[in-house]
C-alpha cells in the first residue's frame, strides 16, 4: 500500500512537472519547437520603450563623457544638463528643470527633441542613434555666481506627455 501510495506521488508530481515544460514551452507544442519562442514578442513591430540618462557635466560633452557630481564656482564658468533618450520617436519635446540649493525652480524651459540648438539647449543624434540633449546652465555672469549659490543643485529632464523623466545633482561649492 505504501509503494503504491508513493509511485502515485511519482506518477502525479511527473504529470506537473510536465504540464509545467508545455506551459512554458508555449502550450504543448511538440518537443522540436524552437522554446525561446515562448520569450519572443508576439508583435515583432512593438517599438522599444524610450529611456532616459541624465547627468551633469563642466564642459561641453563630447560623444562619451564622464558626469561631475561637484564643482568649483570660480573654477566653472558653465555647467551643462547632459540628457540621452534612447528608443525616442520624433517629434518629441523635454521638459528641463533646475531646481536651486534652496529647493526653488532657478529655470524651466521646453526643448523641441530635434538637431539643432536653440538658445541655451542643443540636441544631437548620437552614434549610438540615442539623442542627446545638452542645455548650458551658465555660472559666470548670472545670479548663480553673483549671489555664490552653492550647494546642491538638481536637474530634472522629463519627456513632455509622458511619465519617462530623469534627475541629476551637482554640488557646487
Amino acid at each position: 500500500m505504501a509503494r503504491r501510495m508513493r509511485e502515485g506521488r511519482a506518477v502525479a508530481g511527473g504529470v506537473l512537472v510536465a504540464a509545467a515544460v508545455a506551459v512554458l514551452a508555449g502550450c504543448g507544442g511538440a518537443a522540436n519547437d524552437d522554446p525561446s519562442a515562448a520569450l519572443r514578442p508576439t508583435d515583432p513591430g512593438t517599438p522599444a520603450t524610450p529611456a532616459l540618462v541624465v547627468a551633469f557635466a563642466d564642459a561641453v560633452p563630447a560623444e562619451a563623457f564622464t558626469p561631475v557630481a561637484t564643482a568649483n564656482l570660480d573654477a566653472t564658468p558653465s555647467l551643462y544638463v547632459v540628457a540621452d533618450f534612447t528608443s525616442l520617436p520624433t517629434g518629441q519635446s523635454a521638459l528641463v528643470t533646475i531646481m536651486s540649493p534652496e529647493g526653488t525652480a532657478y529655470l524651466q524651459q521646453p526643448v523641441a527633441l530635434s538637431d539643432g540648438a536653440v538658445g541655451l539647449a542643443s540636441v544631437s543624434q548620437l552614434q549610438s542613434g540615442a539623442v542627446r540633449l545638452v542645455f548650458a546652465l551658465p555660472v559666470w555672469g548670472s545670479t548663480i555666481e553673483s549671489y555664490r549659490r552653492t550647494g546642491l543643485w538638481q536637474a530634472s529632464v522629463s519627456l513632455q506627455g509622458s511619465d519617462l523623466a530623469g534627475t541629476a545633482q551637482l554640488d557646487l561649492h
